[in-house]
C-alpha cells in the first residue's frame, strides 16, 4: 500500500513538471511572436501624414500675409493671387492625397485570408506587383513633377518682370521650391523603401501558401516551419523600423 501510494505521488510530480515546462514554452513563444504581431500591427496604424504636413506647410508659405479686415476690404490682388499660384496649390494638394490614399492601402495586401488558397494568394500577389506597386510609384512622380512643371511656368511668367513685387516673389518662391522640394524627395526615397518592404512580405505570404494557419480570432498567422516564422518576424520588423524612421524624418 506505502509503496502504491509512491508510485502516485511520483507521477503527479512528473505531470506537474511536465506542464510547468509546457506552460513556459507556451507563454516565451506567445510573447515573443505575440509581441512581433503587436509590432506590426502599431506600424499599419502609423498614419502616412508626413507628406500631408509639408503639402500644407508649402500651401501656407505662399498664402498671403494675414491683415486686418479693414485692409481686407480695400485689398488688391498680388502675385500670390496669381492662376498659376492657385492651380499649383490645388494641384500638390490633389496629388498629396491620392499617394497618401495609395500608402495607406499597402497593409490591406498582406491580410492572410489572401492568402488561404493558391487562386486567391496568385491573385493578390500579381495585383500587388503588377498594378499597386507600378501605380504608387506614378503616383510619386506625379507628385513632385507638379513642383518640377510649375517651376517652369512661374519663373518664364515672371522672368521679364524686374518689379519690386516681381523679384521678391520669385525669391520666395525658389526658396520654397529649393527646401519643400528637398525634404519631399526625400520622405518619397524612404515611402519607396517601405513599397520594397511590402513587396518581400507579399512575396514571403506568396511563396508560403498552404504553410501556415490562420488565428480565427486574431487573424495571426501561425507557420508550420521555424524558419518561415523566424523570416516572417524578420519581414515585419523592417516594415515597423522603415515606419519609425519615417516620422522621425517628418517631425
Amino acid at each position: 500500500m506505502h509503496s502504491y501510494n509512491h508510485q502516485i505521488t511520483a507521477s503527479n510530480i512528473f505531470f506537474v513538471v511536465a506542464f510547468f515546462i509546457l506552460g513556459l514554452f507556451i507563454y516565451f513563444t506567445y510573447n515573443k511572436f505575440g509581441s512581433i504581431t503587436s509590432n506590426i500591427n502599431d506600424a499599419r496604424q502609423l498614419p502616412q501624414d508626413a507628406i500631408s504636413e509639408i503639402t500644407s506647410e508649402t500651401v501656407e508659405m505662399l498664402e498671403p500675409v494675414s491683415e486686418t479686415e479693414q485692409d481686407a476690404t480695400n485689398k488688391q490682388p498680388t502675385l500670390f493671387d496669381n492662376t498659376h499660384v492657385q492651380s499649383f496649390k490645388d494641384e500638390l494638394k490633389e496629388h498629396a492625397y491620392n499617394y497618401k490614399v495609395r500608402m495607406d492601402n499597402l497593409p490591406d495586401f498582406t491580410k492572410a485570408a489572401l492568402f488561404v488558397s493558391n487562386d486567391s494568394s496568385l491573385k493578390n500577389y500579381r495585383r500587388f506587383t503588377r498594378v499597386v506597386i507600378p501605380e504608387t510609384r506614378k503616383s510619386a512622380e506625379e507628385f513632385i513633377g507638379v513642383f518640377v512643371r510649375y517651376d517652369t511656368i512661374l519663373k518664364q511668367q515672371f522672368k521679364n518682370d524686374t518689379t519690386a513685387e516681381a523679384q521678391a516673389f520669385l525669391l520666395q518662391w525658389q526658396t520654397l521650391h529649393d527646401t519643400q522640394l528637398d525634404r519631399m524627395i526625400t520622405l518619397l526615397g524612404h515611402d519607396d523603401k517601405l513599397l520594397v518592404a511590402y513587396e518581400d512580405l507579399v512575396e514571403f505570404y506568396y511563396t508560403r501558401t498552404g504553410l501556415f494557419q490562420v488565428n480565427k480570432d486574431t487573424g495571426a498567422m501561425h507557420f508550420k516551419r521555424d524558419p518561415d516564422t523566424e523570416m516572417h518576424a524578420k519581414l515585419q520588423k523592417v516594415i515597423v523600423t522603415i515606419n519609425r524612421e519615417k516620422l522621425t524624418l517628418s517631425r
